[in-house]
């Protein structure tokens, strides 16, 4: 009996990483080396984008999003001021198994802004009308971005 219940935990174990969806892991070599552009950047605002996810069947599962970032210190390429990132989320209460790894971004409270609101190592291509992607690509948008922690008001932003 002993014998059975552990063949079945392997078995049932090896099904189930069999349905995991495969994604590779980028190092930072490989995401600084492939990106246009990499930035210390604070998020500013977000909004749904009027353009619809580019990947087939993806229109169902995810919405395009723009978030406006303020923009820190390039650390690769050009880019002062506002940086525009298109990147999708899923639709509220969409469940998705094995689904995309998607980037979101916590926008700073008007408190936060001046303070102590997070700022993130973005890795980024550039893309038509001046808008940035995920160097990863859009599906698994998390691997190019870093939160990075700490305050970023003191000296590194920019005085209004």
């Amino acid at each position: 009996m002993a014998r059975f219940t552990f063949s079945a935990v392997i078995l049932l174990a090896w099904v189930a990483v069999g349905q995991a969806r495969l994604f590779s892991l980028w190092s930072y070599q490989d995401l600084v080396s492939k990106a246009d552009l990499v930035v210390l950047a604070v998020p500013v605002s977000s909004a749904d984008s009027e353009a619809p996810p580019a990947k087939d069947g993806w229109e169902a599962t995810c919405v395009g999003v723009e978030t406006a970032f303020r923009v820190l210190a390039p650390l690769k390429g050009e880019a002062q001021g506002k940086l525009t990132l298109f990147h999708y989320r899923l639709k509220i209460d969409t469940p998705y198994r094995n689904g995309p790894s998607l980037a979101t971004f916590r926008i700073p409270t008007r408190a936060e802004a001046d303070r102590s609101g997070p700022c993130y190592l973005l890795f980024l291509k550039k893309k038509v009308h001046g808008r940035y992607e995920p160097v990863a690509g859009q599906i698994d948008s998390v691997l190019s971005v870093r939160a990075v922690p700490g305050p970023w008001g003191d000296g590194l932003a920019e005085k209004k």
